[in-house]
């Protein structure tokens, strides 16, 4: 069985498959770090893999997700998204951190990140041209005297 050719360039599949990933991964942590918190609590402060924890389930969960989606619906290059995705996520952290800052609200700044990632990822897949066309406007490739 062949399936047409998509119009679409499967923006809206990335977005929903990493959000959707990192909600569920996230979910999944959070039960995790439930019992951990129940088992060892009086043994060791719980703040910090809990937060490590939630961050690397959400991580996790985005590349998987938006990869699983695209792949699903049969969008070209999935591989290559989810790979950009995964490359982008320490930037996206950051990205996250600042936006924390900026705004004081930290569930936008998640609900923020979350969405522009797969974005930025899906758009470098779809236009591999354009580090080329980035590289000419900033001059990177310049002859030296």
């Amino acid at each position: 069985m062949s399936y047409p050719d998509k119009k679409s360039k499967g923006y809206i599949a990335s977005v929903v498959g990493g959000l959707s990933g990192a909600l569920a991964l996230m979910a999944l942590g959070l039960f995790l770090a439930g019992f951990y918190i129940t088992q060892f609590a009086p043994l060791t402060p719980t703040t910090t893999p809990l937060t490590f924890g939630l961050m690397i389930c959400a991580s996790l969960g985005e590349v998987l997700g938006c990869w699983f989606v695209l792949r699903w619906r049969r969008y070209k290059l999935a591989g290559r998204t989810a790979a950009l995705l995964a490359a982008l996520i320490i930037p996206g952290w950051l990205l996250f951190l600042g936006l924390s800052f900026l705004t004081r609200s930290l569930i936008f700044a998640a609900f923020v990140t979350l969405v522009i990632l797969p974005l930025i990822a899906r758009l470098l897949t779809n236009y591999p041209g354009y580090f080329g066309i980035l590289s000419k406007i900033t001059n990177t490739f310049a002859k030296r005297p």
